[in-house]
């Protein structure tokens, strides 16, 4: 077998960060549960594939607790001291937290002396690179026969869409005045990835499946602000 070998991509699932991603409802985030992590099956791996480093980050998805990225860091810094020049380890970052995250990078390099930093692609929809916003004005006409089990969808997934996705900046129901058939949701996503990351939740798949029927006419048009640095000042005033 080759010797030297470094494994780059090789994940830490600790018990902390499973339990978090059950309170959140976030196990199958990927599509896919996480697997079991054991060290010393991952050290016989190691053995048998001829892989004499090990380099661990936290297994996506991005935990939102700091305190359980602090907890899996350390599990990490722990491994790699125990088994010296077997394991290495990127430390993850409690992001989008970026207070929470900075102070996570000085612990992880002074203190657990970690190699590097990871960083997920994105949390929940929101990526690093950010993007335009996207802003959408939905236009809605529901039946009247359906209207108020409509309304009761709709209130759900606002409420869980912006509690859950950080990505989701705004979903903002309005009823007309004039005919209350007719429903205007001013949305606002991050990015246009956190839109379609958006269309792939639990809570969005059981309005949109469950409300199929109640819609006579549905519109989605893109919308362009105006004056993007003006939207900026809004939401800085809204903080």
């Amino acid at each position: 077998m080759a010797q030297g070998v470094i494994d780059v991509h090789s994940h830490i699932i600790t018990p902390e960060f499973v339990s978090a991603l059950e309170i959140e409802g976030r196990v199958m985030d990927e599509g896919f549960p996480l697997p079991k992590y054991d060290m010393e099956n991952h050290l016989k791996w190691m053995d048998e594939a001829g892989v004499q480093t090990s380099v661990l980050t936290l297994a996506a998805p991005q935990p939102s607790s700091a305190e359980v990225v602090r907890q899996a860091n350390e599990a990490a810094a722990r491994i790699k001291k125990e088994h010296p020049g077997r394991f290495l380890f990127c430390a993850a970052l409690p992001l989008p937290d970026v207070s929470k995250a900075i102070e996570e990078v000085k612990y992880a390099l002074d203190v657990l002396k970690a190699d590097g930093i990871k960083l997920a692609t994105n949390l929940q929809g929101q990526y690093l690179g950010g993007g335009s916003l996207l802003v959408r004005i939905a236009e809605i006409e529901v039946y009247p026969q359906y209207l108020e089990e409509y309304l009761t969808f709709a209130n759900e997934v606002d409420r869980l869409s912006i509690e859950r996705e950080p990505g989701v900046i705004c979903l903002y129901p309005m009823q007309s005045a004039e005919d209350s058939c007719l429903i205007r949701i001013l949305e606002i996503y991050a990015s246009d990835e956190a839109y379609q990351q958006h269309l792939k939740t639990d809570h969005f798949q059981k309005y949109k499946q469950g409300t199929l029927h109640m819609v006579k006419d549905l519109k989605l048009p893109t919308m362009k602000p105006l004056d993007p640095e003006t939207m900026k000042l809004i939401f800085k005033k809204q903080r």
